[in-house]
């Protein structure tokens, strides 16, 4: 799951679009947060703090 995420949001060339996965990724951390999921939110954390996510610059 951490690396769909990952592909999903690194594959999109467009900036407006993937900035809008990059805040759907991080309001579902935030719900699962919520419903106190937290293997679920440990991949999605995962995802956000990866290295190549980490590396991008404009989103």
């Amino acid at each position: 799951m951490t690396s769909w995420f990952t592909e999903t949001l690194l594959n999109e060339d467009n900036l407006r679009k993937r900035t809008r996965i990059l805040e759907f990724l991080i309001k579902l951390g935030a719900k699962l947060l919520e419903m106190q999921n937290y293997n679920a939110l440990i991949l999605v954390m995962i995802a956000l703090n990866s290295f190549t996510i980490l590396r991008l610059k404009r989103t």
